[in-house]
């Protein structure tokens, strides 16, 4: 499997925040991506939403 990056983290959080409301992908939990992808994703959804 290829090494995670920043770059996929936050293209995978910003495809969620536009796509579905879905939880954290297996790829990313207990990792310390995790974080970083929730914390992306909840900034693009406020972008999104206006908050």
């Amino acid at each position: 499997m290829n090494p995670i990056t920043y770059h996929e983290v936050e293209v995978a959080a910003h495809n969620a925040a536009l796509i579905a409301n879905c939880s954290c992908p297996a790829r990313y939990r207990c990792t310390e991506w995790e974080q970083v992808w929730r914390d992306l994703r909840k900034a693009r959804l406020d972008e999104l939403l206006g908050a």
